[in-house]
């Protein structure tokens, strides 16, 4: 009997179990049952599904649909052609239900459509909070390019870089570069460029603004550098007491050391075919002979932070929210430019040339020759306006100088300021005349990091250092055109005080002009701890 049971009930169990795989197999499941998790079998090794291309939702939201009738389209949205109407049932596998309305030319239809939203398997992990970056005069040239758009409507890029999960575009006249998923990450990836050739980067991160710089020069330690020096390899040598920051394929060593400088990392080991990069400019060797051989190169700077006839400093620019290379413009010390601030742009509104941001830039100068032979480290200030200098017999001025950075002193309350000119390519015509001829017969006083300082003409070096909003630190409430509505004005010179607002009130008092640098001054360090508070010095003479 025992045995007749066991045999009854083995047959049973084989029963249930065909018809729970065969309901599995269905997609019916008992309740309380659950299918094997979507984004478990989407990651899982031995998942051998075609892989489809996900659509970016809203960063982290796949949806995926499957219709079981006869039509060849499946949707989820309201179309309007014609003058028919039908209707489309969606059933999801959650449980809910979603009516949607169709029109086609010609007839009515209905179809059952079932639809399964994923939301347990992110489109790209760094896409989660990511947000656009315009980063001025840089670029990732000649790498991650999977494709060339019209740059004519800068939003169709955007969406179509956020739809495939790439990592931004270059703006170079009237084309966007789109970069792949290998491309940059951070502005500590992309390349200074040269005067000559400017272009606009657009990054899509959500860590791009955290800022690292050093005090040395541009050129040397900051966003992408070419630096100066030459890499020596040690083999059967390592630097094992060392983190590795990222492992890349080093099957072209030249990228992996293009990348490493990139990231301020002046070494890495390659074991194999994957090169480990190593942060810093010191390492302690050891020798690791073994059957997996490895060899150290490392970055031999010829370079020093003190080389003579040189100065690295911020300078600080007011400027509206458009983009263009800081060449033939005018900057200033961060007293300098509140000067200009308050005497000049919050007494009207909407302020002066639309002014909405303060932009700090750490810039690297050389002392030209021609200036050499004076007592002062730069030459006269000049005048710029939309990327023209306005200084009668300007030209003459900036070759007798050999295109120097120009200095003058500017004052702010009882603080000793100082305005600077920056002379760029072609500056006697404006921004929107410049020719490429110009350009070339005048290239200018900036150039990109691929020339040292006193090459040709080239005496300054700049990369973007951060940026504030002024309504946040000097705290308008609300829309700022609703404030300007409203009959209210930042700084009347009059009376000495704004209206409906306070921050610049006292243009001559010494103490309340003291309070407001420090308020930017503070905002800068909040923003960016990572960077120095202030780089100098700030003066005119040498």
């Amino acid at each position: 009997r025992c045995s007749a049971w066991g045999v009854l009930g083995a047959a049973s169990l084989a029963s249930l179990a065909w018809v729970y795989v065969t309901l599995f197999i269905q997609g019916v499941m008992p309740p309380g049952a659950s299918r094997l998790p979507v984004s478990w079998a989407a990651g899982h090794p031995l998942d051998l599904r075609p892989q489809m291309r996900p659509r970016f939702v809203d960063g982290n939201t796949n949806t995926t649909s499957t219709n079981t009738a006869t039509a060849t389209s499946t949707t989820t949205t309201s179309r309007t052609t014609s003058t028919s109407t039908g209707t489309t049932t969606s059933t999801a596998s959650s449980s809910t239900t979603t009516s949607t309305s169709m029109t086609t030319s010609t007839s009515t239809m209905s179809t059952s459509t079932t639809t399964t939203s994923t939301t347990t398997t992110t489109l790209c992990p760094r896409c989660r909070g990511a947000q656009w970056y315009t980063i001025e005069d840089v670029d990732f040239p000649n790498r991650a390019d999977v494709a060339v758009m019209d740059a004519s409507d800068l939003d169709a890029v955007k969406r179509r870089v956020e739809e495939e999960g790439w990592t931004g575009f270059a703006h170079r006249g009237d084309k966007a570069f789109l970069k792949g998923t290998d491309g940059p990450r951070t502005r500590e990836d992309l390349i200074a460029t040269g005067g000559t050739s400017p272009a606009t980067f657009f990054l899509f991160s959500e860590d791009a603004d955290v800022l690292r710089l050093s005090s040395g020069p541009v050129c040397e330690f900051g966003v992408g550098k070419f630096k100066l020096g030459e890499w020596r390899v040690f083999k059967d040598y390592d630097a094992p007491g060392l983190t590795s920051t990222e492992a890349v394929d080093a099957e072209d060593i030249e990228i992996v050391r293009e990348r490493a400088l990139a990231q301020g990392c002046h070494g890495f080991s390659v074991v194999g075919d994957r090169a480990h990069l190593k942060p810093g400019d010191r390492f302690e060797l050891e020798y690791r002979q073994s059957k997996h051989p490895v060899e150290f190169h490392t970055f031999m700077s010829d370079v020093r932070w003190d080389r003579p006839g040189e100065r690295t400093m911020y300078m600080y620019r007011a400027q509206s929210d458009a983009v263009y290379p800081l060449a033939n413009v005018n900057t200033a010390d961060l007293v300098g430019v509140m000067w200009y601030l308050h005497n000049e742009v919050v007494t009207m509104c909407p302020r002066k040339y639309g002014i909405t941001r303060i932009l700090r830039i750490k810039v690297t100068m050389k002392r030209t020759p021609q200036v050499s032979k004076t007592p002062f480290f730069y030459a006269p200030f000049v005048a710029m306006d939309s990327g023209k200098c306005t200084v009668p017999g300007c030209i003459d001025h900036m070759w007798g100088s050999g295109f120097s950075v120009g200095c003058q002193p500017r004052s702010y309350g009882d603080m000793a300021g100082f305005w600077y000119s920056l002379p760029g390519g072609c500056p006697q015509h404006s921004q929107a005349s410049k020719t490429e001829e110009c350009r070339r017969d005048t290239p200018g006083a900036y150039c990109g990091c691929n020339k040292r300082l006193g090459e040709d003409s080239c005496s300054y070096h700049y990369e973007h250092a951060g940026e504030v909003r002024i309504a946040d630190i000097t705290g308008i409430e609300g829309e700022y055109a609703e404030f300007c509505r409203r009959g209210g004005l930042e700084y009347d010179k009059a009376t000495d005080r704004g209206r409906n607002h306070s921050f610049w009130d006292g243009f001559w008092d010494n103490a309340k002009a003291r309070a407001r640098v420090e308020a930017f001054t503070e905002a800068f360090r909040k923003k960016y701890p990572a960077t120095p508070v202030t780089l100098g010095p700030h003066h005119c003479e040498a």
